[in-house]
């Protein structure tokens, strides 16, 4: 994986793009050899997949009916 995959570019994107992205570059990393600079990009960029899935994710949900809040 060349580049790190930044939050600003998963803005706007949705859950289902954002979930096949995940799966495209977690085959990235199975793929990559360990410690690589591919590798590290594409982990990086996992984490930011799965951060922009629950910002998405917390937007949708109605915390007012939460009797835990």
């Amino acid at each position: 994986m060349e580049h790190l995959i930044v939050m600003h570019e998963l803005e706007g994107l949705s859950e289902q793009e954002l979930l096949a992205l995940y799966r495209k570059v977690y085959n990235i990393v199975v793929a990559s050899e360990r410690n690589s600079p591919d590798r590290r990009n594409a982990l990086a960029s996992l984490e930011n997949i799965i951060r922009a899935l629950n910002n998405l994710r917390a937007r949708k949900y109605d915390f007012s009916h939460d009797p835990e809040i």
